[in-house]
C-alpha cells in the first residue's frame, strides 16, 4: 500500500510515540541493506549484455568500456572508438 505524501509525516509519528525511536535512526542500516542486495542480485544474474557482477565501487567488474572521439578525415568528421578500457585485466587500449 502507497501512502500519500500528506501522511508520511503523520506515520513517521505514530512510529516514533510506538517505538520510541525515529525512522530517521534506521536509515545507516536501510543504505547498507540496499547496497548488498543490489550487490547480491548483480552477481547472481545474467543480463542481455552478459554477466552484470560489481566490483567494490559499483562498476561492472567483467565490462568493456569503448572511448570515443570525433576524428577528422578527408574533409569529414566522424565518430570512432578512440579507446577501449578492459575492467577485468585492468588494461586500457589505445587505437
Amino acid at each position: 500500500m502507497l501512502l500519500p505524501p500528506r501522511n508520511l509525516p503523520k506515520l513517521m509519528g505514530r512510529y516514533a510515540i510506538k517505538y520510541s525511536t525515529s525512522v530517521d535512526d534506521y536509515t545507516p542500516y536501510l543504505n547498507s541493506l540496499k547496497a548488498l542486495l543490489i550487490s547480491t542480485i548483480a552477481n547472481s544474474t545474467d543480463g542481455v549484455t552478459g554477466n552484470i557482477s560489481l566490483n567494490v565501487v559499483g562498476d561492472r567488474a567483467y565490462a568493456t568500456y569503448d572511448f570515443w572521439g570525433i576524428q577528422h578525415q578527408a574533409e569529414q568528421y566522424n565518430w570512432e572508438t578512440v579507446a577501449r578500457y578492459n575492467n577485468e585485466t585492468e588494461t586500457l587500449e589505445r587505437f
